[in-house]
């Protein structure tokens, strides 16, 4: 190893302000860990239980502005991890959401220009014993990168299924560097030497790693410097040079490259020897569109699944597999084109088996690009107090569990908000029925205000109009309210009529 420790603090800023600026996919510095050193050195030695599910939990902080606009939606989120974990299955490591995603409306954040900004979120938001994963709109100006000490920030805008930036920053921070290792600057560490791909590679390539050392925070007027030998056509030095895997073929391209019908670079490279060559585009390590992208080599893998098992332990406390949820809630109200009173919409569903939480769409426009109501909820109803008189809205709803997020949306159905408020229902201002949510067999409340009431009656209807309860000539003369027993009334959604001085109220209420 060569190290030059030579530069003075103004040096490192200049070089952290220009590295943001970079428009490659990935702003993770070159960097090769001590436990892969270790690990290469004698991979024999390290057990990787190759075979057995790893399960691997992640916090999700989910990072808005100041003014709490411009999180990333859980829906579309729900789908990148089901892409992250089809870009992982070959490895047999399957990642999940450990405990509830958290928000933070910090426009700092949201986009920040230097990776001490990332460090420095991180730091204060960590939660232990998990991969920590930042989803903002701007990370220093890449698409993603890791900080090994830290955590993960990914650009929003690179997590959409078909894309394995996420897939690529995990990979380094479970030990993977580049296949292209040391090349990130060019030849030399801060890009002053240009290279003819035409011309032969040099015997080895200088390379930045200070940003990622966590010694930096504590000493920062150096700047370090390392050496990577370049990779040789025949493999002869592929232990020592670049990433040191065997498996994964030479390449010297530290940006985005677009790959042949046999999934290799279209760019011709040539190396110290004189040999050329074209780089594996398949890779998910290298910089190579997505539509090249499919896979980890074995050596990669094993390397990951050792890392987890030998330098993050405390990552494998829970390694029971997923109980599949693979199916889409049937939805039972509103039905398509029905009218529903605009100042309370009640939504309901089916319960799916395994799913523990569903999350629920209402959007004026039926492709869900304009959000008008979301919620998680572990119940099989939801609630909107918010929607607009007279409008058109579509809904979906789709179950989970914190380790199956993979099933499909129900069907979208439209609805429309109406004002069912007339004259003849002035009684309903003087009643009130609480609580409008409550469990099988509890009581259904009635109150009223003023005089009593003479000859009234009760009937529950259930969604579908059915008349399922009934008390008639109820005489409450003397009283103000009345306990509604609901013991017969299964899961659903119930409507209450109140037949009350020749007049009607109608109400609607819960059971779960």
């Amino acid at each position: 190893m060569i190290r030059f420790i030579l530069f003075t603090f103004f040096l490192l800023t200049v070089t952290f302000e220009s590295t943001a600026q970079e428009v490659h996919r990935c702003g993770t510095q070159p960097y090769k860990s001590p436990f892969l050193k270790k690990y290469q050195a004698n991979p024999e030695n390290y057990d990787t239980k190759s075979g057995e599910l790893l399960m691997v939990p992640l916090t999700i902080h989910n990072v808005g502005n100041d003014a709490g606009f411009g999180y990333y939606n859980f829906n579309k989120l729900m789908d990148a991890l089901c892409a992250l974990n089809t870009d992982f299955e070959d490895a047999d490591i399957q990642f999940y959401i450990e405990g509830d995603v958290i928000y933070h409306a910090n426009s700092a954040y949201y986009t920040h220009t230097t990776f001490v900004e990332g460090a420095n979120m991180m730091f204060e938001n960590n939660i232990e014993n998990t991969i920590n994963n930042y989803i903002v709109s701007n990370p220093s100006g890449a698409a993603g990168y890791n900080l090994p000490y830290a955590g993960i920030a990914m650009g929003k805008s690179y997590m959409s299924p078909g894309n394995h930036t996420w897939a690529h920053e995990i990979g380094h921070n479970l030990s993977l560097p580049h296949p292209f290792l040391g090349w990130e600057g060019g030849v030399s560490h801060d890009g002053s030497v240009s290279h003819n791909f035409n011309n032969p590679a040099p015997e080895y390539v200088t390379y930045d790693y200070t940003v990622f050392q966590s010694e930096f925070f504590n000493d920062a007027d150096t700047l370090i410097i390392d050496t990577a030998f370049v990779e040789y056509v025949d493999g002869s030095n592929c232990h020592i040079a670049a990433d040191g895997f065997c498996d994964t073929s030479p390449c010297y391209l530290a940006a985005s490259f677009d790959c042949d019908g046999d999934i290799f670079t279209n760019p011709t490279q040539t190396d110290p020897t004189g040999a050329t060559f074209q780089s594996d585009a398949s890779l998910f390590m290298d910089y190579s569109l997505d539509v090249c992208a499919n896979r980890f080599s074995d050596e990669q893998i094993a390397a990951m699944r050792a890392t987890l098992i030998n330098e993050k332990p405390e990552l494998l406390y829970d390694l029971v597999p997923p109980a599949l949820v693979d199916a889409a809630p049937n939805q039972t109200m509103p039905l398509q084109d029905e009218v529903v009173p605009f100042d309370e919409v009640t939504f309901t569903w089916d319960a799916v088996p395994n799913a523990t939480d569903y999350f629920i769409e209402v959007s004026r426009i039926s492709d869900f690009s304009l959000i008008a109501h979301e919620e998680i909820t572990s119940n099989t109803f939801a609630t909107a107090l918010d929607l607009q008189v007279e409008k058109d809205y579509y809904w979906r709803v789709k179950a989970f569990n914190k380790k199956s997020l993979c099933a499909p949306a129900s069907e979208t159905i439209k609805f429309e908000t109406g004002d069912f408020v007339s004259d003849e229902n002035v009684l309903l201002r003087n009643f009130s029925i609480y609580p409008t949510i409550l469990k099988s067999g509890s009581n259904l409340n009635i109150n009223w205000q003023g005089n009593s009431v003479n000859n009234w009656s009760i009937q529950i209807f259930n969604s579908a109009g059915v008349l399922v309860q009934e008390e008639l000539n109820t005489d409450l003369t003397t009283n103000t309210s009345y306990e509604f027993n609901t013991t017969i009334l299964t899961q659903g959604v119930y409507f209450v009529v109140i037949n009350a001085d020749e007049k009607t109220e109608r109400s609607k209420f819960v059971i779960y």
